[in-house]
Order: C-alpha cells, then sequence, then structure tokens
C-alpha cells in the first residue's frame, strides 16, 4: 500500500490528480503529509485476477448507501459482461437508496456510448427522481488521465469520503479495453473532497462541453438518438422540447451551400414559411438536435410526404465540427420566394436571437421584413411559449 500511495501523490500520482481536479485538488495533494493528524484513512483497490474489481464496486456502493448529505460522482459507466451489468444493478441500486432519503446525487457521465443495460439504469433514475438526481453528459469524451472520481458528504470532515478511480488499457482476451485499475478512498479529507466537487460543478456548468438531461425520453435521446438540423421554428428550445419529448440542444450550427428562402406557403398562414434550397457559397444558420428514433418518425408524421422530402446532410458547428448524416426537411416550392408570413419570421428571429445565432444573420432575417409605409408597423415579436399548429411548413 506504501509503494501504491507513493504513486499517487508524488510525481506521476499527483500531475494526475492536478490534471483532474485543479488548483485545489494540487494544493490538497501537496499539503497531504502536514494533514495527517486529522485522522485521514486511505485505501487502495488494486487490479488482480478479477479484471472488474468486485472489491472496489463493493466499497463504492457501500460509500453511497452511506452518504448523509451529498455525492457527487462521473465515470463512463458499465460493459455488458455479466459482471458488469451486476455491477451496474447493484451501483443503481445504491444510488436509488440515497435519493430515496433525499440526498442529491449528481453525476457526470463521461462517455457518450453507453450499453443497452446502463442506458436502462439511467432512464430508470431520472424518471423517478427528476429533482435530485442530475444526470449531466458530455458532447464529446473528455480527454482525462482519470477516468472517475467522487466526492461524498463534501462538507462533513468526519464523514467526507473522495475516490478516485484510475483507468488504464489491459488486454482481456483478444482484444484490449480500457478498464478500472486502481481506485483510491480518501476518508475524512474535506478540502480533497471539496476539490473533487468543484471540478464535477466546474464540468456541469461548462455549456460548450455539457448538457444536462432531465427525462428519460432525453437520455434515450441522447444515448440512441440522431442528429436533426433546425433553420425554422423548431430552434426555439420551448417548441422543440414540447413536440420532441427526446430532444437534447447539440448547439448553433451551419448548413454550408445552401440558402434559406420563403417559396413555400405555409398551410395555415397566408404568407411564406421557411425552406432551403441549394445554393453555392451560401449559408443556413440553425440549431442542431439530437432526438430519439421515436421523435423522428413523429416529425415524419407531421411533415406532409407529398410536400416535405428528408435529407442526410452534413452540418458543422460555429467552431468548425463536423456532424454527419444530419436530418434535413425541405420543402417542395409553391411560389415564388417572397415576403414571408410576418408571425413566422419573427418567430424565426427570436429563436435564432435565442439561439445565440451569429448576428450577421439574424440581421439578414429581420431585413426579410417587408418595406413599411409611413405608419405602418411590424407585428411585434411573440412572447414564450410558441403556438404549434399542424403544418405551417416546417415549423409554426
Amino acid at each position: 500500500m506504501s509503494s501504491a500511495l507513493g504513486w499517487l501523490f508524488d510525481g506521476i500520482g499527483t500531475a494526475a490528480l492536478a490534471t483532474l481536479c485543479g488548483v485545489g485538488a494540487r494544493v490538497a495533494v501537496q499539503h497531504w503529509r502536514p494533514r495527517r493528524s486529522r485522522r485521514s484513512r486511505t485505501t487502495v483497490y488494486t487490479a488482480g485476477a478479477d479484471s472488474h474489481m468486485a472489491d472496489y464496486r463493493a466499497r463504492l456502493d457501500e460509500v453511497i448507501i452511506a452518504a448523509r448529505h451529498n455525492v457527487y460522482i462521473s465515470g463512463p459507466g458499465f460493459d455488458s459482461s455479466a459482471k458488469g451489468e451486476k455491477q451496474a444493478r447493484t451501483y443503481a441500486a445504491a444510488l436509488r437508496s440515497s435519493l430515496q432519503r433525499d440526498i442529491r446525487v449528481v453525476r457526470v457521465q463521461t462517455t457518450p456510448i453507453v450499453t443497452d443495460f446502463w442506458l436502462a439504469h439511467l432512464k430508470e433514475l431520472v424518471r423517478e427522481f427528476p429533482e435530485l438526481f442530475e444526470l449531466w453528459v458530455f458532447l464529446d469524451p473528455p480527454t482525462l488521465p482519470l477516468t472517475g472520481m467522487c466526492a461524498v458528504d463534501v462538507d462533513d470532515a468526519a464523514h467526507s469520503v473522495t475516490e478516485f478511480m484510475i483507468q488504464m488499457p489491459r488486454q482481456l482476451g483478444t482484444h484490449r479495453a480500457d478498464i478500472a485499475s486502481t481506485a483510491v478512498f480518501i476518508e475524512g479529507h474535506p478540502v480533497l473532497a471539496r476539490a473533487v466537487r468543484d471540478r464535477i460543478i466546474e464540468f456541469s456548468t461548462d455549456p460548450q462541453r455539457v448538457r444536462r438531461v432531465t427525462s428519460a425520453e432525453a437520455v434515450e435521446g441522447f444515448f440512441r438518438g440522431e442528429y436533426y438540423f433546425a433553420y425554422d421554428s423548431y430552434m426555439d428550445q420551448g417548441q422543440a422540447t414540447t413536440r420532441l419529448p427526446s430532444a437534447v440542444l447539440i448547439g448553433p450550427a451551419v448548413l454550408r451551400d445552401y440558402e434559406l428562402v420563403f417559396d413555400r406557403t405555409g398551410s395555415f398562414r397566408p404568407g411564406g414559411v421557411a425552406n432551403i434550397r441549394p445554393a453555392p457559397r451560401n449559408r443556413v444558420y440553425g440549431v442542431l438536435w439530437r432526438i430519439s428514433p421515436a421523435d423522428l418518425c413523429n416529425i415524419d408524421g407531421i411533415q406532409d410526404s407529398r410536400s416535405y422530402s428528408k435529407q442526410l446532410l452534413t452540418v458543422y458547428s460555429l467552431t468548425g465540427k463536423r456532424f454527419d448524416g444530419c436530418h434535413i426537411y425541405s420543402a417542395a416550392p409553391d411560389r415564388q420566394d417572397g415576403d414571408p408570413d410576418m408571425e413566422h419570421l419573427n418567430i424565426l428571429i427570436e429563436a435564432a436571437r435565442d439561439a445565440g445565432l451569429p448576428t450577421e444573420y439574424v440581421a439578414e432575417l429581420a431585413g426579410r421584413r417587408p418595406n413599411l409605409t409611413a405608419g405602418e408597423t411590424t407585428v411585434a415579436p411573440p412572447s414564450h411559449p410558441v403556438t404549434v399548429s399542424k403544418r405551417d411548413g416546417t415549423g409554426s
């Protein structure tokens, strides 16, 4: 054990902890030796013949069940083996035990790909405890030297527990996998526990990297969904999440070599509604969502197949990240591109502004308002929530 602790708190281990937990953890690690009088206790588990480290998993479950105030935890989930599924079941039961006692649990899921078994547990926990169980997901897998950490009862000097799970590549039969190989529990060190909690909170407050999923449908949409690019009124978050319960916002995006036109008459509107058509060197901005296959079928059902078609195209984030195979709907034109329906246009302008689309694009949308003669006024932008009708083009 002494050699393991020497690795963890000196040299490589110190650098790894500092990288993961930031300055706070670095300070805590550097001051570890002078604080030994705190009666802190450290326990180390390492992988031997049991690559799933059942003893470590059992200890982690015990720590979660014994929580008195709060649990902050991050990790990748569980594999699809029989042992992995068993551990997922007992881990979910431990979380449920704390949640049933009104213990707040904040979990950061560090991988965007999970097994069906673990997905089912996440959906159940979010459905049963929508307020107490906070599930945050990374839009992209983070590059971290340590892949799991936990802080329990952070502000309780006598009962705080900090846990680090170090994941390293190992050869399992004929394939190579990243699995837990070393886990460390530090009890009674609130400084370190607070550093881990603050790091997890930092993850969950970075809108460029993570999203909170607040419903079972959204969990399904994120982990099993497909990309849907909205350039119309589905840019509005209220409308999108009302009509598409699984929708998880990815962010603003742009479709290249297309232009926005209003060459389709809305089913319930007198003017034109948004549509797209190919146009080299032009761009259409919108909002990228991830939605479940079921919600994608719902859109298919709403769209009139005689008037609308769906394509799989490539869009880009505003920072240039590529998203292939995005579902995008376009309409068969039935009029010349001209003045849009004013209410529809005002919805688009407000949604584009709220979504953080480029100001130049928002100005272009505003410029589509017809010229006014003396004494005329435009229709004021609508207030949320947006009324959805079936069907005004590709949105109300």
